[in-house]
């Protein structure tokens, strides 16, 4: 499927521009802009990097949206539903809930508190983001790796298949996971080695280096997305 070696391209183009010492390029990927009051890695929100994955997110509610329109029964349509609530909630809490542009527009930081559920802090200190994330990894690796391949080798047939087979992902989703996940570990290493600097201070990704992933695992979401838009428009043919 072509469309995933788009992940490889997007990936190279993001992760070279902030790492490449050229601060004009550092910047497009996650900025500093300069405004009274304003700290330094609040300024990310507004680069290519993340507005990237509000553009992803988007689509994806779209695409799951047009799923519940075009849907014939119920079930389908609950289906699709469903998904359009999840990331709608997804998407809110990745804009903060619109925080950051209240704060940027407004000048005010100190009296705004985060919204997001996945900053806050669980008893333990850690935050939520943390334990989400971790859940979030087994069900894509069971779900898009190893529910994929396993489909493939029981070489079932989708278009004679129930409703659950029909909506495996393909067998193209391993190769993207395994994509995000070399990217992954390839940003965290040449943020290690100094290469994130920006200007002589580090970078606005020093502490959020797993962003690079986060657009990767959105942008294999939205595929998935037009999969299962593909499968429902078939399953509301006549005779199908």
């Amino acid at each position: 499927m072509k469309f995933f070696w788009l992940l490889l391209i997007g990936n190279t183009v993001f992760v070279g521009c902030y790492f490449s010492g050229v601060s004009a390029l550092q910047q497009l990927v996650a900025p500093t802009i300069h405004k009274a009051n304003f700290s330094f890695t609040q300024m990310r929100e507004f680069g290519a990097l993340e507005m990237t994955q509000n553009i992803l997110l988007l689509g994806i509610i779209y695409i799951l949206a047009c799923g519940v329109k075009q849907s014939a029964t119920l079930p389908l349509k609950t289906f699709f539903g469903l998904g359009v609530a999840a990331f709608i909630f997804l998407f809110l809490e990745e804009l903060d809930y619109g925080l950051h542009f209240y704060k940027y527009f407004s000048g005010d930081l100190a009296s705004t508190p985060y919204f997001s559920w996945h900053n806050q802090l669980d008893d333990s200190g850690d935050e939520n983001a943390t334990k989400l994330k971790r859940l979030n990894d087994a069900i894509n690796v069971l779900w898009f790796v190893v529910a994929s391949l396993l489909f493939k080798w029981l070489n079932n047939e989708k278009n004679t298949a129930p409703f659950f087979y029909k909506i495996i992902p393909s067998v193209w989703f391993p190769v993207g996971f395994f994509l995000a996940f070399i990217y992954s570990k390839g940003a965290h290493q040449l943020d290690d080695m100094g290469l994130g600097m920006i200007n002589g201070v580090n970078g606005n990704l020093n502490q959020t280096i797993a962003e690079f992933r986060e657009t990767s695992i959105y942008y294999l979401y939205f595929l998935y997305a037009i999969e299962l838009y593909t499968v429902g428009k078939t399953l509301n043919q006549p005779n199908k």
